[in-house]
Formats: C-alpha cells, sequence, structure tokens
C-alpha cells in the first residue's frame, strides 16, 4: 500500500511504545500496512533506541478550504484576487479531496482560466491535504 500526500513523521525515544499503544496508533493494520517494518532499527538508530511511526493524514473541511484556496490567490496572482471575494468560493467536499468553484463575472473568466490559476490552486491543495481538488469557473452576474 502507498500513502499520498500524508505526512511521516519519524520520531526517534528512547522508550517502546506500550502494546496497547501501539496497536491503536496505526489504522492501516487491517489492510496489512505496517509503517515500522519501513524502518531497520539497527540501521538507523544508536543501541537502547526505539523508533516510533507517526503517520497524520491531514483532512480538511469545506471552511478551511474555503480560506485556504482565498489566501492563495490573494498571495500568488494579486490581480485575479482583486475580483474574488471570499464568499465567491464553493467548495463541494468528496470522498477523495474536494471541487472547488469560483463565481467571477464573465469578463474575468479568461484571467482565471487562461492563466492557470485553477491548476495552481489545485496543485497547492494537494501538496497541504491528502486528496485530490479540482477547481472550475461558475459565471454568474455581479453588481456594479
Amino acid at each position: 500500500m502507498r500513502l499520498k500526500n500524508c505526512l511521516l513523521c519519524l520520531l526517534v525515544c528512547s522508550a517502546f511504545l506500550s502494546a496497547e499503544a501501539e496497536k491503536n496508533s496505526i489504522p492501516w493494520r487491517e489492510n496489512g500496512f505496517d509503517p515500522t517494518k519501513l524502518l531497520k532499527k539497527e540501521s538507523y538508530l544508536p543501541e537502547n533506541f526505539s523508533a516510533r511511526v507517526k503517520i497524520v493524514k491531514r483532512v480538511p473541511d469545506p471552511e478551511g478550504l474555503q480560506t485556504r484556496i482565498f489566501e492563495y490567490i490573494q498571495k500568488t496572482f494579486p490581480a485575479a484576487a482583486a475580483f474574488l471575494e471570499k464568499q465567491n468560493i464553493h467548495v463541494e467536499m468528496l470522498s477523495s479531496g474536494a471541487n472547488f468553484y469560483i463565481e467571477i463575472a464573465s469578463g474575468e473568466q479568461s484571467l482565471f482560466t487562461s492563466g492557470n490559476i485553477l491548476d495552481e490552486v489545485s496543485r497547492y491543495l494537494t501538496s497541504v491535504f491528502c486528496g485530490s481538488f479540482y477547481g472550475n469557473v461558475r459565471i454568474v452576474e455581479k453588481a456594479a
């Protein structure tokens, strides 16, 4: 089994995990994956040390994604951010990531689609969170 876009933190400590803590700390054991077998203790650690593997999966919520998308566009694409408000970003959660939609006026569509903004935002989200993220624009009438 290969884990994609998950953080793998290796901690070196002098204490061994209790049997109960070890059993509960790795939920992928039922699928046959045991990350502790990735380490050869004698290859990397001094005597009397043990390795503890902690896997942290970062799963976003819609509001958190909306904020991250808005902040990323503001920081990376300031010209596009001038036409954008946070409430114009909508997120639809999926079992393996999310789709996000940016509501823009028809005259702003080329700015978001030809400039690869959506692809860059998707790439950024994939680097930060587990899953796949896809963006699209929705054309709306904006009040002047």
